[in-house]
């Protein structure tokens, strides 16, 4: 059947084109779909927050691409999480955070469609661009769910549907933004690389219907399809490691973290006798200095202390002192193979 008469018999269909878009979409890709408490603690991260605030609100920069990279475990997608929320119901397009886990968030046969989902149900533009992606859906159903129709679903779903508002709105620069978050959880490391072309392709061209906000590790090959001059005019990046920043922001973490386990009523008995500030500004601080940058290894530590169960067999109740002991107790091999070392520890004891 040739795309004419598919496309005549899906209009004399009663479903519409969005209802068919909704069966190519991945849920829970959206930062909506994500847990609350992956946001960054209040008062953390702030320099790079306003960095990406910055830049998502002037409207007259030409760098439409930022690229925010790190290591393993320094807490990315929680920038990630916390901008999308900030501008949820103002500047933010749509969302899609990777995962390996999940099938339908660890490939690009729902990417766009699910990016032209979020379009057509945003409250900002949803009702400007429903019409139009409604309409492209319908004259391209053959490319639905369809990974390597990838650049064909950007230009059907995502930028006709935004030119051809605009020529009839006249809406001019929409001064809105994408959130990509994991990119290098893509389980086709060349489907990753498709997608950076694609984007980095458009901005030059100055196609670039939003601005991008692209989250990843600090792969190679990342780093040199961004490093290329071609893309520097409208390129912004900023990496998070193992700074003086990062590693404040860790102790302000665990300060607040600590604090609500002295205060949750199931610690009650366990804490009677601990310290006011317990467990202390210097044992703290020697979680810092372990936690090398990694936001992960810090959180590792609060849910290990924090754990209800891990100290006896009896469900209900914890000892929160005893359970940070042994996490300070643990000894780290002489011999470091892994950047990881103070976390692979720390896992094998939880384990």
């Amino acid at each position: 059947m040739n795309s004419y008469h598919q496309n005549t018999q899906y209009r004399d269909s009663n479903e519409s084109g969005l209802q068919l878009l909704n069966k190519y979409v991945a849920i829970d890709a959206s930062y909506r779909s994500r847990h609350p408490g992956q946001e960054c603690q209040p008062r953390t991260r702030g320099y790079i927050l306003q960095k990406l605030q910055n830049w998502i609100n002037d409207g007259s920069s030409s760098k439409s691409v930022y690229w925010l990279h790190g290591p393993l475990g320094v807490g990315k997608s929680a920038i990630a999480q916390t901008i999308s929320s900030m501008f949820c119901e103002s500047k933010l397009a749509a969302s899609f955070f990777f995962s390996r886990d999940d099938g339908k968030c660890n490939n690009f046969a729902f990417f766009f469609t699910t990016i032209a989902w979020q379009l057509a149900n945003n409250p900002v533009l949803g009702r400007k661009l429903r019409f139009f992606i409604n309409e492209a859906v319908c004259n391209n159903r053959d490319i639905l769910g369809q990974s390597h129709s990838l650049e064909q679903q950007y230009q059907a779903f995502i930028r006709n549907p935004v030119q051809q508002m605009n020529a009839q709105r006249q809406e001019g620069n929409l001064q809105c933004f994408i959130v990509i978050d994991a990119l290098d959880e893509c389980m086709n490391v060349s489907d990753q690389k498709r997608l950076l072309s694609l984007l980095l392709q458009e901005a030059k061209a100055h196609c670039l219907p939003f601005k991008i906000l692209i989250v990843s590790r600090s792969e190679p090959d990342f780093h040199k399809l961004f490093g290329q001059q071609q893309y520097s005019v409208f390129l912004d990046q900023n990496e998070i490691g193992d700074s003086s920043q990062s590693s404040l922001d860790i102790q302000l973490f665990l300060e607040a973290k600590f604090k609500m386990i002295r205060d949750r009523p199931e610690h009650t008995q366990a804490m009677e006798n601990a310290e006011q500030d317990w467990p202390g500004p210097a044992r703290i601080s020697r979680i810092v200095e372990r936690a090398c940058g990694q936001f992960i290894y810090a959180t590792t530590v609060i849910n290990y202390v924090d754990d209800f169960n891990s100290a006896t067999n009896t469900p209900g109740v914890s000892v929160p002192e005893d359970q940070l002991a042994i996490v300070e107790k643990i000894q780290v091999p002489h011999i470091q193979q892994s950047p990881y070392t103070e976390l692979d520890c720390l896992y094998m004891q939880v384990l």
